[in-house]
C-alpha cells in the first residue's frame, strides 16, 4: 500500500497536518501498521510484519516475549493508577484538578470514560517503538522513517535490560 492508495480516512485534517502524507510517502503502510499490532499468544513464534523489497520482515519472538512482559507491566501501571484513584479522597481529587496553586476548583479528578481506549494507544505506541528499535538504523529511517535520539536508545534499551531480569 502506498500514499496513493490512501483511503479517505488515512487523509484526514488530523493525518495532513501532521504531515503524514510526507512522512510515510513510498513507505509500506502495512509493516508500519503492523508495528503496532500487540503480539500474539504464540510463545517462541517470530511476528511476520510483512515484506519490504522482496525480503520478509520480522520481530524475532525474544523481542515478542519482550514486548509482552512491557505490555503487562503497562498494564499493572494502569491498574495501581486507578487503584490509587479510588482510593484517594474526593478534596485531593479535586486539588489535583485544580490549575490554580491558591485556588480550589470543586471538581474531582476522575478517570475518563475513554480510558480503554486510552490504554490501548499506549500499548500500540510502546509495541510500535520497540519493535522498531530492532532494526538498524538505516533500515528504520527506510522503512518506517524513524530515527531515535542517542538518549532514547539509551533509554530503551535500558527498558530491555531491566524487562530481561524478569524474562
Amino acid at each position: 500500500m502506498s500514499i496513493k492508495d490512501a483511503k479517505p480516512s488515512e487523509t484526514t485534517k488530523w493525518l495532513q497536518h501532521t504531515d503524514w502524507p510526507r512522512l510515510f510517502r513510498n513507505r509500506p503502510l502495512d509493516i508500519i501498521s503492523a508495528l503496532s499490532q500487540q503480539p500474539g499468544s504464540v510463545w517462541n513464534e517470530d511476528f511476520i510484519l510483512g515484506l519490504w523489497q522482496g525480503t520478509q520482515v520480522c520481530s524475532p519472538a525474544a523481542v515478542e516475549a519482550q514486548l509482552r512482559i512491557i505490555l503487562r507491566g503497562i498494564d499493572l501501571m494502569f491498574n495501581r493508577a486507578k487503584f490509587t484513584l479510588a482510593k484517594t479522597s474526593y478534596r485531593s481529587r479535586c486539588w489535583l484538578n485544580t490549575y490554580w496553586k491558591d485556588l480550589f476548583w470543586p471538581h474531582e479528578f476522575r478517570m475518563v470514560s475513554s480510558q480503554k481506549r486510552y490504554i490501548a494507544i499506549w500499548r500500540r505506541f510502546f509495541c510500535f517503538i520497540f519493535r522498531a528499535l530492532q532494526f538498524k538504523p538505516l533500515l528504520r529511517r527506510d522503512i518506517f522513517n524513524i530515527r531515535f535520539e542517542p538518549n532514547e536508545v539509551k533509554m530503551m534499551r535500558h527498558i530491555l535490560d531491566l524487562v530481561s531480569l524478569v524474562q
